[in-house]
């Protein structure tokens, strides 16, 4: 059976905000999240990755795909204190930061891709 991101391929891009420093992680969900429409306009799932555990904040995503998977295929090392990924619809990572950042930083990252580029034409 397909994991939550192998059925997201192609149709979604995924933004991860991990890591075990609950301030910093806090801090880069609340800044995600008060960009619902702008998340909404660029196809974006949020999944947030905190004490072993995986949950989905914000997009229709089903969960199939555990936390160690999700930190094995992004190399996401257990005691990483803070890092967001930005995962394209190809399903690789196009981005990531090891310290919280404004949503325009990864709208910009995203509006200045190819795939992105075609949707808005």
């Amino acid at each position: 059976m397909p994991d939550t991101l192998d059925m997201l391929r192609w149709k979604k891009r995924i933004l991860i905000v991990a890591g075990t420093d609950s301030h910093l992680v806090e801090h880069q969900i609340n800044r995600a999240m008060a960009e619902k429409p702008e998340l909404d306009d660029r196809d974006l799932v949020v999944l947030s990755l905190r004490d072993g555990s995986v949950e989905v904040l914000h997009g229709d995503a089903k969960l199939e795909t555990s936390a160690s998977e999700i930190s094995d295929r992004f190399d996401i090392k257990p005691d990483q204190g803070f890092v967001v990924i930005l995962v394209g619809k190809d399903g690789a990572a196009k981005w990531r930061a090891i310290r919280p950042v404004e949503f325009q930083e990864i709208a910009a990252v995203i509006d200045a891709m190819p795939m992105r580029q075609a949707e808005k034409e």
